[in-house]
């Protein structure tokens, strides 16, 4: 799956660890690009809907990477 810059940088992140809350994510994002807690929950919830994103509702840390870096890598 070919991925945008942006959606890249969104998995930069999630590939750091087993799993995030949404401020965590906003909170690394913010400092490199400049993202609100809005965008990077929109970016997620795309993300998610085409299969990248794993949500798990339940959980405090609901997000982490559907994808791994050499799928991604390798398109």
């Amino acid at each position: 799956m070919k991925l945008t810059e942006a959606q890249w940088a969104v998995m930069e992140v999630l590939w750091t660890g087993p799993c995030f809350s949404l401020k965590e994510i906003a909170d690394r994002l913010k400092t490199v690009n400049g993202w609100s807690k809005n965008t990077v929950f929109t970016y997620l919830t795309r993300m998610a809907e085409k299969g990248m994103v794993t949500i798990d509702r339940s959980s405090d840390k609901p997000y982490r990477a559907a994808l791994s870096r050499e799928a991604c890598a390798r398109e």
